[in-house]
């Protein structure tokens, strides 16, 4: 029987015996006296330690790299497969065919990634916030940390983003570093003194830590962000602070050098988050010499709203998930579902650039091209002059990668 939303419970004790299939962790064993008096080298094991806090953030660093890189070519792929038909040989513009063609596509990987949850890794499904939680305060969460489950976050992520879903990599990367951080300390190394409930924690911390560094771009923030979900424990120690903020450190670095290698500009290190990044230093130099308080009103109107609409997202998501728990009886609808809400959600991204199509304007060929990724043409007439090119904002925000869509509003001054 499912767990009844919060507020319906009507009878006690509950009839769902959900919370029977979970246990605590044994933190035991690293307290006993056969543990304590050991052989060992504290300055081996200590260096070791270190060493394995360093391999968290360069395969974190580089799986976020890998799920970026992912993202981009199956967005591509959509694209380019859409704009074969958006015009034909005479120049006329075309809505249903590219339509139908970029929503297929969406749905498709909605479908694949919908199916690899529910079949090989359903320990993935969601985000993974609430498992990480959950572990850092000794809750032992069946199949959180198996590799099904680590293959599945990677990749099904990368299919619900693809599938123009309106999810994002965040939480997910919280999670995957989770399942690396434990992966790690089984790696051949000799890093047998780690593997216990107590030790494999703080590298849960770290592993989570430094995926939401490699999301934002934060090292700092990430460190701070699993002290503050594990704050009601007492064992983060100052010593810890500083191993998981080198791991934070490292897994960035290791993202924008991987970014940096693959666009070939090495002093370009907007690479360094999947968000928030700057594309052209100069505007954002530029901006620097707004006055803050003529932005201030704008910025607590946003505030109030975002409150406003957080809230409510809450409350339609809590009584659709409530509605779903009842319709969705079968593993088989769930990726039918997912492919379904992936076709909804691609088509109308694809209609607003189609409505508001004259909303175009020039751009320099040249600086286009430096940052092609983060601009799209839609159905834009293009000008006789062969150095500019139009671009639509619909467009360009609409089919972009989620990462690209903030980066391109924040870095450039064109939207």
């Amino acid at each position: 029987m499912g767990m009844p939303g919060k507020g319906r419970t009507t009878e006690f004790p509950r009839k769902d015996n959900i919370y029977k299939h979970k246990e605590s962790l044994p933190f035991d064993e690293a307290h006993s006296l056969v543990w304590v008096n050991r052989p060992y080298n504290k300055t081996s094991e200590d260096i070791k330690e270190w060493f394995a806090y360093s391999l968290i953030g360069l395969i974190v660093g580089t799986v976020t790299f890998i799920m970026k890189i992912m993202e981009e070519k199956l967005l591509e792929f959509g694209l380019h497969s859409m704009d074969k038909y958006t015009e034909d040989d005479e120049g006329n513009s075309h809505f249903v065919t590219p339509w139908l063609v970029y929503a297929f596509i969406a749905a498709t990987w909605g479908f694949l990634g919908g199916l690899m949850t529910t079949y090989y890794g359903p320990a993935a499904n969601g985000s993974g916030v609430a498992e990480v939680i959950g572990y850092l305060n000794g809750v032992n969460y069946p199949g959180f940390m198996q590799i099904n489950t680590l293959l599945t976050k990677i990749i099904g992520v990368t299919f619900a983003v693809c599938a123009k879903l309106c999810v994002g990599k965040e939480g997910p990367l919280a999670h995957i570093g989770a399942i690396i951080g434990v992966c790690v300390i089984y790696l051949p190394f000799g890093f047998e003194h780690l593997q216990n409930d107590e030790t494999k924690r703080l590298f849960v911390a770290a592993g989570a830590s430094t995926g939401v560094s490699c999301a934002f771009g934060a090292p700092i923030g990430g460190a701070l962000f699993c002290y503050e979900l594990s704050k009601p424990n007492t064992f983060w120690k100052f010593h810890m602070i500083w191993k998981v903020f080198f791991s934070c450190c490292l897994g960035t670095f290791t993202l924008a050098a991987f970014s940096g290698i693959a666009s070939g500009n090495f002093n370009d290190w907007s690479g360094a988050e999947i968000k928030f990044g700057v594309s052209n230093i100069e505007d954002v130099n530029i901006r620097r010499n707004v006055n803050v308080l003529s932005v201030l009103p704008n910025a607590i109107i946003l505030g109030i709203e975002g409150g406003l609409l957080g809230a409510l997202f809450i409350n339609v998501n809590s009584r659709v998930n409530i509605l779903r728990s009842k319709l969705l009886k079968s593993k088989w609808m769930k990726p039918i579902e997912t492919a379904f809400f992936g076709f909804l959600s691609a088509s109308v991204f694809i209609a607003l650039p189609y409505l508001f199509k004259d909303h175009c304007f020039n751009m320099n060929l040249e600086e286009y091209e430096k940052n092609e990724h983060l601009y799209q043409t839609g159905w834009c007439p293009q000008p006789e002059n062969p150095e500019e090119i139009s671009i639509n904002h619909f467009a360009s925000i609409n089919w972009a990668s989620e990462g690209d869509i903030i980066k391109s509003i924040i870095s450039s001054e064109n939207f």
